[in-house]
This record gives C-alpha cells, structure tokens and sequence, in this order.
C-alpha cells in the first residue's frame, strides 16, 4: 500500500496517471496477501523476501534488493502459493488507490491548518476533525461572530 501511494503520487505528478491506468487496474498488497497465507511467519525479518524464497521456494537468492530479481522472486511465490481467481479478488483498484491518497492529503493539509488549536483541544480531536475534512478555515467560517 505504501509503494502504491508513493507510485500514484508520482504520477499523478507528472501527468502519467491516465496512460498508467489505461495498462494497470489496480494492485495487490502481497505483504498482505502472504500474511495471511503464513499467518506462523512473525519475528522480525520473517517475511523478508530474501527468506520467503529461501523457505518457500528452497533455493538460493542472492540478488536481494535488485528490483528486477526482486519482482521475478516475488512472482515466483505468487504462483506457487496462490490461485488466479483469488488474487483477482485481491485487487485494489487504482480509482480507490487515488481516492484514498487524495483522501489522505486533504487530511494532511486539514490537520496542518487545525495546529493552532493544540493547545485547546486533543490530538486525537485535531486528527478526527481532519479526517472529517474539517479545516480551521471552515471552523472559523461556520462560527464568525458578526
């Protein structure tokens, strides 16, 4: 989900979304999909890809953190492990994907505008305020005094 919002963000940037979405519908969050599968893999580094495929694949990989090893790794487990029909039911649509980062940047700007209200109310009131889509401009709106 991480990579996805980062991806999203750096095209809608520069203008590639429409061509990106016109080739890809969406993605799967396979951090997700593979915690579920080996819900006994936990301990730090457990879910590392480097040992994914040393425990799961049984072979050696020796080309960690090259992008395109690390894409054919991860394939590799996704077909072994996971049937076609479900992961289609795992997709996570680029429309959401978008909702959710535009979603989640208003809610950045709303939180920054309502800091000046720290000292008045909780964190957790700013943070929910925000996330509402209440900003401080829309509060000092709705209660101007005249």
């Amino acid at each position: 989900a991480f990579d996805i919002s980062r991806l999203i963000y750096n095209l809608i940037q520069l203008n590639l979304i429409k061509d990106f979405m016109k080739v890809i519908i969406g993605s799967i969050d396979t951090l997700a999909l593979i915690k579920k599968k080996f819900p006994e893999r936990k301990g730090k580094g457990a879910l590392k890809l480097t040992l994914l495929v040393k425990d799961l694949l049984t072979e050696p990989f020796d080309n960690a953190h090259d992008a395109y090893a690390d894409v054919c790794a991860l394939e590799s487990l996704i077909q072994k492990y996971f049937q076609h029909e479900y992961l289609i039911q795992c997709v996570y649509k680029f429309n959401d994907s978008i909702c959710d980062l535009k979603n989640s940047l208003s809610s950045k700007e709303n939180e920054r505008s309502l800091k000046p209200l720290q000292n008045v109310v909780s964190n957790y009131t700013i943070k929910k305020f925000a996330n509402a889509g209440i900003s401080i401009l829309e509060l000092q709106e709705k209660y101007k005094v005249n």
